[in-house]
C-alpha cells in the first residue's frame, strides 16, 4: 500500500490524481505560428480518502483550520509529499474539500481534498 504525507499525517488515498497547471497566454503570429508565454507553473492534486475513523477526520479538520485565515490570524501553508517523494508547499482552496459520513455500522468518513501548490 502506498502512502502520501500531508503535514505530519500519512494517508492512503482511495484515489489520487495530479496535474500540472500553466498560467500564461497564447498568441498567434501574423505568419500563423502559435506562441505561448508561460508566466507560472504549479501542481494541482485531487485526493479521495475513504473509511476514515473519527480521529483522522478530526486531524483533517484541524489541517483545514490551519490553512484558513480566521479572526485576522495568518493562514499556514501545508507540506505535501507525493508517492514518489516529491515535496510541495500547498494550500487548500476555499471550496477545495468535502467530507461525508459513510453508510455502515461504524462511524467512518469519506473526504475529497483538492490541493494547489503555493508559488
Amino acid at each position: 500500500m502506498e502512502y502520501i504525507k500531508l503535514n505530519s499525517l500519512f494517508l492512503s488515498p482511495t484515489s489520487y490524481d495530479s496535474e500540472p497547471v500553466e498560467i500564461g497566454s497564447t498568441k498567434r503570429t501574423t505568419g500563423g505560428h502559435i506562441y505561448t508565454q508561460t508566466t507560472a507553473k504549479y501542481m494541482k492534486f485531487n485526493i479521495v480518502l475513504e473509511g476514515l475513523e473519527p480521529s483522522m477526520h478530526s486531524n483533517l479538520l484541524y489541517l483545514v483550520s490551519l490553512n484558513r485565515n480566521y479572526d485576522g490570524m495568518a493562514s499556514e501553508n501545508l507540506s505535501f509529499t507525493d508517492y514518489v517523494g516529491n515535496n510541495y508547499t500547498v494550500a487548500i482552496p476555499n471550496d477545495g474539500y468535502d467530507f461525508n459520513l459513510e453508510q455502515g455500522e461504524e462511524e467512518t468518513y469519506k473526504w475529497e481534498i483538492d490541493l494547489e501548490e503555493v508559488l
